[in-house]
């Protein structure tokens, strides 16, 4: 192959309301793709129209996929049917910023919410760098809520878990959030479900007390009846 930046650029405008395709490969092309090459593809990974599952661009300069990743990364945020990226290789490792931006897509740690709503399709990019390695090996599993919910426990409720963001929750919520806790999807995770049961009651004092005083008011309510 011998595609310019032009010809990569028309591309990936035909592509972003193509909904037939579901491979793009550039192999061995004799001329390197930029970062204005791959920034191109960010409508195709946004548009709700495309069905791609797979994109390879090779060869593709460390320097291109540093600049270009934060715009790829955030036109992930939202795809579901993208499992296959491939722009890294074994020699080719992704900058501080790019594995921020990579790593945020795959697993937003800002809150609860922002992990559940992370991207789980995604599967590749080449090589698995650090963090990026255990949550692209997470996404292989096709139970989006289960790899939701491990992305959720690893990040956290594990080690010196930070339970705060539950503690600002309203009160009717709790029986929701104990039940998602208590629920478990194999034999192999009982463990980890019943663990942070106990990590959130030790630790959610103020949980216990509510209970106690609801408890209280529902009793002194039916000895005056």
């Amino acid at each position: 192959n011998s595609l310019d930046e032009t010809a990569v650029m028309d591309f990936a405008t035909s592509l972003a309301n193509n909904s037939s395709m579901k491979e793009f490969l550039i192999n061995g092309n004799r001329k390197r793709i930029t970062s204005k090459g791959l920034k191109a593809f960010s409508p195709v990974f946004d548009s709700p129209t495309s069905n791609l599952e797979r994109i390879r661009f090779d060869p593709v300069p460390r320097e291109a996929i540093n600049d270009a990743a934060t715009d790829l990364s955030d036109s992930l945020v939202n795809n579901k049917k993208l499992k296959y990226l491939i722009v890294l290789d074994k020699s080719t490792s992704p900058s501080d910023a790019a594995y921020i931006a990579f790593d945020q897509v795959l697993c937003d740690k800002s809150s609860i919410s922002s992990t559940h709503l992370s991207n789980h399709t995604l599967r590749y990019l080449g090589c698995r760098v650090g963090n990026l390695g255990s949550c692209l090996g997470l996404n292989y599993n096709n139970h989006k809520e289960l790899v939701a919910r491990k992305k959720i426990m690893m990040v956290h409720f594990s080690g010196d878990c930070n339970i705060q963001p539950s503690s600002d929750m309203r009160y009717e919520l709790y029986p929701h959030v104990l039940a998602w806790m208590a629920k478990y999807y194999s034999v192999n995770e009982t463990n980890d479900s019943f663990s942070l049961l106990y990590q959130f009651m030790t630790r959610m004092p103020s949980f216990m007390d509510l209970n106690r005083a609801r408890n209280s008011l529902v009793g002194g309510k039916r000895k005056r009846l």
